[in-house]
């Protein structure tokens, strides 16, 4: 237990009172003699203990020390606080000898109560150099000695700068020109660099990961002391420039340094090690996004050779079989493209999306690695999230970029399909990743116009997200439709996910289309891009597969959906359009599978459409004609239709379909009932008309 230096100080004066009132009692002079022979045997003690105990720390420190780099040995052992406490204690041991000699009997106490001084300032330096020399073989000590060392220099430099000022108006460039003419002055952070990263390489030979990552971030601090003395010296990288000048050397080798980790970790599997130095480029990256720069145009070099170091450790982790490596990488790129993307430099991501992609794809393949496809899907999902919430000028590049790989990921998904997965297992993450985040979050955004009193700077930045969001919708059309396509020929269940998300977005569109904030051009680009992806639903084949795989999933509801909420947005040609496009969605199912009701369902929801729009029948007959002479129905699928569509008001009761609640809502029955006749009569007609023709 630790005393308080006042009690310390209380307990002496204490004992110096005892021997006061002791040496009142000292009878002659042969007492004074003893006294004086126990100090010159004390003292010749203390001397033998200093050199022993010397001797005993420094063979401890080099042997801790031995594998240190020579400079931090050099640094370590020339410790002058160690060096000075062995000093003292021998000094006070001679003094203690010293007093050995004064026998004078008037002042044997006062040479006693000095002895016993000296006595305890020599344990005081024995305790001293002890603890010192445990805190220089700590690894964290000298990490710190390293970075305060290298802060002392930088800033010296700083100083030195300052002091020359004056002699340019221009601050930046006089300080620029500065550094340029002392090229060496970056040399201590240099030597600090490598020294933190030795430590950190060898205390991983230890088993040692905690302090090997203080090492790490050892590197971490020197760069920001550098980058915050360099000030707004750095140049952007311009493809005309002199590399020698726009180059930075410290920050190469800081990355240079990271490289060689993680590949000497890869090597070896060391997974956590990777991992730690995988971090270390990111909190580089950011730092590095961060510097000043002196002209405005040009590469960020420091921070995309950063970001490009991680892409390339993540690629060579790929073949290593590491999933936990891979996991965190996905997360760290997804938040360095993050960063960009806020610091308006998003065209620097598509290297990181390209890489997520690539392990969302070999999860598709592999079934052990299918956690990396889910977590690739998030990040990209985030990525994309961000991209549309982005107050940068123009993402159109990036997001074209990222709807092909979407569409890359899609595929594989597709005609990858492994013979043990099922369709739900496999297809889940897709769905419930990628599709659903973004889905849910403009859904989000959008409920949330309508019940927020928007400032002219939350509109000016509101309108900017929607222009964003008709960019990206205008984007995804062509993929989404290729995509929709593939499932549909392979049967697969990405066929339904996509025509879930279709619908989703093209609500959001529709409304954001209505709002006030949004002018004319903007909304009618917002009305024809969910045109566009609803139409994506006339893609479908006349199989029976693809036609049961859509009807499980409710596919002519949704699009029934669909026509009811443009109508409520009072879009009528968008609605008339989804009428139109349900309609032929519902011919051509009847024709290959009568069992699900398909075109009674198609007819059912038309009529109710042209109820809402207050057209005439003959309107919707003429477009049924049309229909009719596109596909030739056999009489038996006629018939089955003419049946369904007079019992349209109980088709399935058990699946509560929107289409039967919202005929059943109507309270003009005998305007449906004509309808319902004169489109059955509609089909018997043709029937009879195509036999006399026979």
């Amino acid at each position: 237990m630790k005393l308080p230096l006042l009690e310390y100080t209380i307990l002496y004066f204490l004992g110096i009172l005892w021997l006061n009132l002791l040496f009142t009692y000292i009878p002659d002079t042969e007492t004074v003699k003893a006294f004086n022979s126990l100090f010159l045997s004390v003292g010749a003690s203390f001397i033998s203990a200093t050199a022993i105990i010397f001797s005993i720390i420094i063979f401890t420190l080099q042997i801790n020390n031995e594998r240190l780099p020579h400079g931090m040995f050099k640094k370590i052992s020339r410790d002058t606080r160690l060096l000075s406490s062995f000093i003292m204690a021998v000094i006070l041991s001679v003094l203690i000898t010293i007093c050995s000699l004064i026998s004078d009997t008037s002042t044997i106490f006062y040479v006693i109560q000095i002895s016993i001084t000296f006595i305890l300032l020599i344990l005081c330096c024995f305790i001293y150099s002890y603890t010192r020399a445990l805190k220089l073989i700590n690894p964290i000590y000298q990490l710190e000695a390293i970075v305060k060392s290298t802060r002392e220099d930088l800033l010296s430099w700083d100083k030195a700068f300052k002091k020359t000022k004056n002699k340019n108006n221009n601050n930046d460039i006089a300080k620029f020109e500065y550094f340029r003419q002392h090229p060496y002055w970056i040399d201590s952070a240099r030597q600090g660099i490598v020294y933190c990263n030795a430590y950190s390489r060898r205390l991983i030979e230890q088993n040692d990961y905690e302090t090997s990552e203080r090492a790490l971030k050892s590197i971490i601090d020197i760069n920001i002391e550098y980058i915050e003395v360099k000030g707004k010296t750095f140049i952007r990288r311009e493809p005309s420039s002199d590399a020698m000048t726009s180059n930075d050397k410290l920050i190469e080798d800081t990355l240079e340094e990271i490289r060689q980790n993680i590949q000497n970790a890869l090597s070896t599997n060391d997974e956590r090690f990777i991992i730690s130095n995988f971090v270390t480029l990111k909190e580089l990256h950011y730092i590095y996004s961060n510097i000043n720069y002196i002209n405005n145009h040009g590469d960020r070099f420091a921070s995309n050779l950063a970001s490009q170091y991680l892409i390339d450790g993540l690629e060579n982790s790929i073949s290593h079989n590491i999933p936990n490596v891979l996991l965190s990488g996905i997360r760290l790129l997804s938040d360095v493209a993050k960063k960009d993307i806020l610091d308006f430099e998003s065209n620097k991501i598509g290297g990181i999306t390209h890489i997520i992609t690539r392990l969302a794809c070999e999860g598709m393949i592999d079934k052990e690695l299918l956690p990396i496809t889910k977590c690739s899907l998030d990040e990209l999902s985030t990525i994309t999230i961000q991209l549309l919430f982005s107050k940068e000028h123009d993402t159109n590049y990036i997001n074209e970029e990222m709807n092909k790989h979407l569409f890359t990921i899609g595929k594989t998904e597709i005609t990858s399909l492994h013979p043990s997965y099922s369709y739900s297992y496999s297809y889940s993450y897709f769905e419930n990743t990628y599709y659903t985040k973004v889905s849910d979050k403009l859904i989000k955004f959008v409920n949330s116009l309508s019940n927020e009193e928007l400032t002219n700077d939350k509109k000016i930045y509101t309108k900017k997200i929607i222009e964003n969001i008709e960019k990206w919708s205008d984007s995804i059309c062509h993929e989404n439709g290729e995509l929709f396509e593939l499932a549909l020929t392979n049967n697969s269940d990405v066929a339904p996910q996509l025509v879930n998300f279709i619908s989703n977005i093209s609500k959001c569109l529709m409304k954001l289309s209505t709002l006030e904030i949004v002018d004319g051009k903007l909304s009618s680009k917002l009305e024809k891009n969910a045109l566009w992806l609803i139409s994506i639903f006339t893609f479908i084949k006349e199989d029976e597969n693809v036609i049961n795989l859509l009807e499980m999933h409710n596919f002519t509801d949704t699009i029934f959906e669909l026509a009811v909420c443009a109508y409520s947005y009072n879009l009528i040609d968008i609605t008339v359009e989804i009428r139109d496009i349900l309609l032929s969605c519902g011919f051509r199912g009847q024709k290959v599978n009568d069992q699900n009701r398909i075109l009674a369902k198609a007819l059912g929801s038309s009529i109710y459409i042209n109820t809402l729009l207050d057209k005439s029948c003959d309107d919707l007959i003429a477009v049924i004609k049309i229909e009719l002479n596109k596909h030739d129905l056999t009489n038996e699928i006629k018939t089955t239709a003419t049946n369904d569509l007079q019992n349209i008001f109980n088709i399935y009761p058990s699946f509560n379909l929107s289409i039967e609640k919202s005929l059943n809502s109507l309270e003009d029955r005998e305007e449906l009932m004509n309808y319902i006749n004169s489109i059955s009569e509609l089909i018997v007609n043709q029937d009879r008309k195509n036999k006399c023709q026979i």
